[in-house]
């Protein structure tokens, strides 16, 4: 943030990143004593030792390689392709299912699953039945018995890890289901990376009439230009919905991606989702 936007004003900063401007001074001053950051009348920069350690990290943030897996849903439904990816330093593993109109390999699940890993955050990545088959999106009963073995997978990795589900868009709103329903007492919490909220163009709170019934902690990763969930109608859900944070994405669409005059580009708005994801699970 400070590299790409020297001489910024720390207020302006913070707010990018949804901080409290005295947070986000008082880790900028950290910095500043490691000799990391340089201080200005205005705003910061990255010192030349800065520089180098950011190289350093750089160097070290790799793709991991996912292990390829195979969920058995039902005898009816039949079996779904997943990926695996459970960095050695993982403190949490994520139940990630996709969105409606892609599938687990998408360019934003991949780069999600990567970030998260970058994290500590290990994923299972799996496709919904219909995707597989090219077909429609699945009914709710359906999608719902793909994250009940979805989560079952997970269960054979997660020892000693805190067991997290959710997804984008349709995975994210039907995990939310299964768990208000008591589906998937195993898991410790739900993440949305862009809760569907309503139909664009068709504002409305109907799709979130069950939140209230789910026990668990719940994260909201949401663009404020989502059209799929006008900010200020998913604020007062959050709000009003126990146990649930709410995480803006500045400019953010439902992609999350952002403007050319945005603070954040499309790539850092995704590792904004991994970093507050990782957060959210260490404090579980």
């Amino acid at each position: 943030m400070i590299k790409k936007q020297p001489k910024v004003r720390a207020g302006d900063l913070a707010d990018s990143l949804g901080w409290i401007k005295k947070d986000f001074k008082l880790n900028v001053r950290k910095l500043k004593n490691l000799g990391l950051t340089i201080s200005h009348g205005i705003g910061y920069e990255i010192s030349p030792r800065g520089k180098l350690f950011l190289q350093k990290i750089n160097q070290k943030k790799k793709s991991m390689k996912a292990r390829k897996l195979i969920i058995n849903i039902s005898k009816e439904i039949g079996k779904v392709s997943a990926l695996l990816i459970l960095p050695k330093d993982a403190h949490s593993l994520l139940v990630l299912s996709h969105g409606a109109g892609a599938g687990m390999q998408h360019t934003f699940m991949e780069t999600l699953a990567q970030d998260l890993a970058n994290q500590g955050v290990g994923t299972l990545r799996f496709n919904f039945a219909y995707m597989e088959k090219g077909a429609g999106p699945d009914r709710p009963p359906k999608a719902k018995a793909a994250i009940r073995a979805a989560v079952d997978k997970a269960l054979k990795y997660s020892e000693g890890l805190t067991l997290l589900a959710g997804g984008k868009s349709f995975g994210g709103r039907m995990t939310s289901h299964i768990a208000a329903e008591g589906g998937i007492p195993e898991v410790k919490g739900i993440v949305y990376f862009g809760f569907p909220l309503h139909a664009p163009g068709r504002q409305g709170t109907e799709r979130a009439a069950h939140l209230k019934d789910i026990k668990i902690p719940q994260l909201f990763l949401q663009g404020t230009r989502d059209a799929l969930a006008q900010f200020d109608l998913i604020q007062g859900v959050v709000k009003r919905t126990r146990k649930a944070k709410l995480v803006k994405i500045e400019d953010g669409n439902h992609s999350f991606k952002t403007l050319k005059k945005s603070k954040l580009t499309h790539e850092e708005a995704i590792e904004k989702l991994a970093i507050e994801t990782a957060k959210f699970a260490q404090k579980l």
